[in-house]
C-alpha cells in the first residue's frame, strides 16, 4: 500500500489519498464546471509515472523527471513492501541511484538494475525462482500490470501492458501472475 507520495519540489501538492485495497485515481469535476473545464492536468498520468519511476523504470532522456525544472528535485515514497513500511526517493539528476530506507534501517543506495532485482524478489519471489534454475519474467515487465501506463497503450487491450508488448512475453507475464506453467 502506499502511504505517502513526497518531493523536495516547492510547488509539489500531496493530493492523494490512498486507503487499503483497490484505488481508482478519477479528478473530480464540480457541479459548477463548465463544459470547457475538464478533468485533464488533475495529476493522474503524473502520478501514475511517480510510481513508476520510483519504482525502477527506466528514466531516459525524455523522462519529465530529467527537465531541468524536475531533475534536481528529489521524489520520494512511502509504501508498504511485503510487511515492511519502506520510503523510496529518486531524482533525475542521479536516476542511476536510488535511495530506500526501511524501518530500523540505515539508508540504502541501490542502483537501478540492483533495485529492480530487490523488487523482484520482494514482491513476486523472482530471485528465489532464478536460483531454482527457472528463468522468470523480470519485476520491470510484471509490475505494468498493476499500474498500467496510458501512454503506453496500456488501457488497449486487458493482456497487454503496452502496446509493443512482444506476445511471447505477454503470454509469460500473464502466466507467471496467474500462477500457472509459465516456463515456455
Amino acid at each position: 500500500m502506499i502511504h505517502h507520495i513526497f518531493s523536495t519540489l516547492p510547488s509539489f501538492k500531496n493530493f492523494v489519498d490512498l486507503k487499503p485495497g483497490l484505488n481508482v485515481l478519477l479528478a473530480q469535476k464540480t457541479e459548477e464546471a463548465t463544459t470547457k473545464q475538464t478533468r485533464n492536468r488533475a495529476g493522474k498520468t503524473s502520478f501514475v509515472e511517480l510510481v513508476h519511476f520510483l519504482l525502477g523504470a527506466e528514466a531516459g532522456p525524455n523522462s519529465i523527471f530529467r527537465t531541468p525544472e524536475l531533475a534536481e528535485q528529489a521524489f520520494g515514497m512511502d509504501f508498504d513492501l511485503k510487511s515492511d513500511r519502506t520510503a523510496v526517493e529518486r531524482s533525475g539528476r542521479s536516476k542511476a541511484k536510488i535511495f530506500v530506507t526501511a524501518p530500523s534501517a540505515a539508508k540504502v543506495q541501490f542502483s537501478r538494475t540492483e533495485w529492480c532485482t530487490f523488487l523482484g524478489e520482494q514482491m513476486f519471489g523472482l530471485s528465489s525462482l532464478e536460483a531454482a534454475g527457472s528463468k522468470p519474467p523480470s519485476f520491470r515487465s510484471l509490475f505494468p500490470y498493476f499500474v498500467r501506463r496510458q501512454s503506453d497503450g496500456g488501457f488497449m487491450t486487458p493482456e497487454k501492458s503496452f502496446v509493443q508488448q512482444r506476445t511471447g512475453d505477454m503470454q509469460k507475464a500473464l502466466m507467471f501472475l496467474l500462477g500457472l506453467d509459465w516456463q515456455i
